[in-house]
């Protein structure tokens, strides 16, 4: 065989260290006793070489592949962070704004309420659906309540765990 064979075929083995078991090593090994490139006596030696490269090669990959993928995961968590943040900013100003929109509601239904029972006591009937009205101005508050109600929980778990 050619030298230029030989190197071909141990770049190419090279390329399978990674994969590479005892026998395909010792097979690798035998052609090249067979070819003059390798003496009988080093034979075992090369095998247990070419094995130990496998299983570090592997290691080493395994090591490359955990490390890019725990950075990829770091940077997917900051942005999730900055994503609940703003999340939080906008529950917090929601609610503000539910705060100032209820509270004027009440006081323009109460004088609304008082005009048709000086009237007469026929119109009790409005009277009674501005009462409805009050109670649905109380609603946007308890809304408010369960709109910010997980992301709290969320932040809280995540700050622990740092």
């Amino acid at each position: 065989m050619a030298p230029h064979t030989i190197v071909k075929k141990m770049l190419d083995a090279g390329v399978q260290f990674t994969e590479m078991s005892q026998s395909s090593a010792e097979k690798l090994v035998s052609e090249f006793v067979k070819a003059g490139q390798l003496r009988k006596k080093d034979a075992g030696k090369t095998v247990q070489e070419l094995v130990d490269r496998g299983r570090s090669s592997t290691e080493q990959l395994l090591s490359v592949v955990q490390s890019e993928v725990a950075k990829q995961l770091a940077r997917f968590a900051d942005r999730v962070d900055g994503i609940e943040d703003r999340i939080e900013d906008l529950a917090k100003s929601v609610g503000a704004m539910a705060k100032r929109t209820a509270a004027p509601a009440p006081a323009a239904a109460a004088p609304a309420k008082k005009a048709p029972a000086k009237k007469a006591p026929a119109k009790k009937a409005p009277a009674k659906k501005s009462a409805a009205k009050k109670s649905a101005a109380k609603k946007p508050a308890a809304k408010k309540a369960a709109g910010t109600s997980g992301v709290a929980k969320v932040v809280a778990t995540r700050a622990a765990k740092r």
